[in-house]
């Protein structure tokens, strides 16, 4: 499919996604196998954080934190769970924040040492570059700064995935119009998710 603009584009459905992995568990208390289950919806989570976008990561997160409850669940109904790694559900928390709030640091109108600065803290850098390579691309010719050049730039340099970032580079620019109503309360949006993990 060609290039759109990437805020727009298709993506998959990651709620049937969630929704096989619950089935998965359920599967699992009536089997017995809930250590196989986590396995399996775990290998899931990840190949999903492996699509290397912001979704992709919250998704992963909430089937991360479904596998802690059905650890949790295991636990009550006194099965072995000697073989299962728990997850700190506070830290998927904060984690999902995080990287939620991380890619307003590589919006357009950031500078550039903000930039460099803030991508050298992330937890999931090549996300946000991704994020960020769509927005500069989408409304960078009305801020500023813009700081796409600078983010294909440290893509490359730390190995994320190339066609992705093409596809944010080849994105259709937004519109004024457009422009001003995806930017409405860009403003509120990095102090409002940092807030949260206090």
């Amino acid at each position: 499919m060609p290039p759109g603009n990437i805020f727009r584009d298709p993506i998959p459905n990651y709620v049937s996604l969630m929704l096989w992995s619950k089935l998965r568990f359920a599967l699992a208390l009536r089997t017995g196998d809930l250590t196989g289950a986590s396995a399996q919806v775990r290998h899931l989570a990840d190949l999903i954080r492996s699509q290397g976008i912001l979704l992709g990561e919250m998704v992963a997160v909430a089937i991360y934190k479904m596998d802690a409850r059905a650890r949790q669940l295991a636990v009550a109904a006194e099965v072995d769970v000697s073989g299962w790694d728990q997850f700190e559900v506070d830290q998927l928390e904060r984690y999902r924040r995080t990287a939620y709030a991380s890619v307003f640091f590589t919006f357009p109108g950031m500078r550039p040492e903000t930039v460099k600065k803030a991508l050298d803290c992330m937890l999931s850098p090549c996300v946000a570059i991704l994020e960020g390579a769509g927005a500069n691309r989408s409304f960078g010719a009305y801020a500023p700064v813009d700081n796409l050049p600078l983010l294909q730039e440290i893509a490359a340099a730390r190995g994320c995935e190339s066609a992705l970032i093409a596809r944010a580079v080849d994105s259709e620019e937004l519109v004024g119009d457009e422009a001003l109503e995806a930017a409405t309360d860009l403003a509120l949006q990095i102090p409002r998710h940092l807030d949260q993990m206090r």
